[in-house]
This record gives structure tokens, C-alpha cells and sequence, in this order.
């Protein structure tokens, strides 16, 4: 009697998660019925109504996140081949018209770069990166931000998510300023302003530095039969973005100031972090 009091007492806490999980899907599903009985705008087919109503509802559901991204997407592929929202007269033109861009390359360097981008996380690497780089060059503040803003740079190439390699960088800006000098609330707010801006940076000048630059690339090919290649990007944006990794930080220090600008302890710090 009493483990089962312990047992309820226990779950019942996930109760409102479970709510609150429950509730956007809710919403999400109603509003997409709703809105498949009304009649196509002017202009637009039921077909493409039909497929508009399924993107925008998997876009709130992963914005809601009431599910893995993963899970929602194929949930929303099978909805569209069960419901032929397609304006398909068969199974098998729904299925294949809902799994034909599977065979993408643009989507597939899409997943692949992803992978990279976890492998980077899980094994280390991108942190080992910026450590080597603190290790030898971390001695002021100034030089921690650029270090950090190179590290960045380096790793962005193969990591196409702003929030993968924030989550790299960014701990290792925190970590440092609250070993460096904790009392130096300027120093922390510099570190992490520097590694943000140069997060951006690096997203603008790889193609495939941000997913988002990808699907641009696809959509600049099939509308505008332009193809642009990793090198043609490079050639027209990297450029621009090493001069931020140049300006940047320096513009940062010089308007937030930090109080500490020597930092021996930053070499030290990625020393024992190394080991």
C-alpha cells in the first residue's frame, strides 16, 4: 500500500508534461480538419490547398515540439499518402509522390551533414578544437574570442546547425569566464556576445554551414535553374564573414570593455581540460 502511494506520487508529477504535450496536438489536429472542409483560396488547387495544410501543420508541430522532429516528419509524410493530398488516384502514386524526394542529393547532404554535426558533439572534437586553440593562443581576453570565433569557423563547414555548434562553443566562453574572473560580469557578457556573433558569421559563409543555406541552394536551382556549388558560395561569402571573424571581437572589446584583459588562467584551463 504504501510503494503504491510512492508510485502515484511519483508519476503524477508528468500528469500537466503529458497536458502540455497533449494540448498543441490537439489544437494542431482540429485546426487542419477545419480547415481541410473549407474551399481552396482563388487561384490555388485543392491539391496544393490540401499539401499547404499538412506543411503548416507539421511546421507548428515542430515548433510545439509535441514530438521528436523525426517522428513528426514521418507522421506528416504518411497523413499526405494515406489522405492523397496530392491529388493522387492511387496507393501507389500517393506513396511514391509523398517519399519522391527522398532520392534528393541536396536532402540527403542535408541528413549526412547532420550526422557530422552530432558525431563533432559526441566525440569531442569541436570542444578538443577550441581548447587547442586556448591552449596556445587564450592569453588575453581579446585572444580567447578570437580563438573561440576560429574554432567556429573551422568546424562550420561540417556542422550545419547554429544550435550544434553554439552548444560546443558556448560552454567553453562560460566555463573560462567563471574561472577566469567570476566577479567580471563584462567579461562573460563579452565572451558569450563574441561567440554569438561569430556563430552567425559562420553560418553565412559555408553553404552548408546552416541547414537554411542549403535549402536555399535547392530552391535557387529547381526555380531559378541556378546552380550554386560549395566553391561558388566560399567565393562570394566567406569573404564577407572572415571580416567579421576580423571585426568583430575587437568592436565588442572595445565597446563592452571587460575589466580583465590578461587571462593566463585560459591556457591553463584548456590544458587540464585536455587531459
Amino acid at each position: 500500500m504504501e510503494h503504491a502511494k510512492q508510485s502515484s506520487s511519483i508519476a503524477s508529477p508528468t500528469e500537466p508534461l503529458l497536458a502540455i504535450k497533449l494540448i498543441p496536438s490537439v489544437v494542431i489536429i482540429l485546426l487542419s480538419i477545419i480547415a481541410w472542409q473549407f474551399t481552396p483560396p482563388l487561384g490555388l488547387s485543392l491539391p496544393a490547398y490540401h499539401t499547404a495544410i499538412i506543411f503548416i501543420a507539421t511546421i507548428a508541430a515542430i515548433v510545439a515540439n509535441v514530438l521528436p522532429t523525426g517522428a513528426v516528419a514521418i507522421i506528416s509524410v504518411s497523413v499526405y499518402a494515406v489522405l492523397h493530398a496530392g491529388g493522387e488516384t492511387s496507393a501507389k502514386a500517393a506513396i511514391m509522390a509523398a517519399t519522391s524526394n527522398f532520392n534528393n542529393v541536396l536532402i540527403w547532404l542535408i541528413v549526412i551533414a547532420f550526422m557530422i554535426a552530432r558525431a563533432f558533439a559526441k566525440t569531442g572534437l569541436g570542444r578538443r578544437i577550441a581548447l587547442v586553440l586556448l591552449r596556445y593562443f587564450g592569453q588575453s581576453s581579446l585572444r580567447i574570442a578570437y580563438c573561440l570565433g576560429v574554432a567556429d569557423f573551422l568546424i562550420a563547414p561540417a556542422t550545419p546547425s547554429n544550435t550544434a555548434r553554439s552548444a560546443i562553443v558556448s560552454p567553453i566562453a562560460d566555463s573560462l569566464a567563471k574561472t577566469i574572473n567570476k566577479d567580471d560580469s563584462k567579461l562573460g557578457k563579452y565572451l558569450i556576445s563574441s561567440v554569438s556573433a561569430m556563430n552567425d558569421a559562420s553560418a553565412v559563409g559555408f553553404q552548408t554551414g546552416f541547414a537554411g543555406n542549403l535549402a536555399l541552394v535547392g530552391i535557387a536551382a529547381s526555380v531559378a535553374n541556378i546552380n550554386m556549388t560549395f566553391t561558388h558560395w566560399a567565393m562570394y561569402l566567406l569573404i564577407p564573414a572572415l571580416a567579421l571573424l576580423i571585426t568583430i571581437p575587437f568592436i565588442l572589446y572595445k565597446f563592452i570593455n571587460p575589466e580583465t584583459k590578461q587571462t593566463p588562467e585560459a591556457p591553463e584551463f584548456a590544458r587540464a581540460e585536455l587531459k
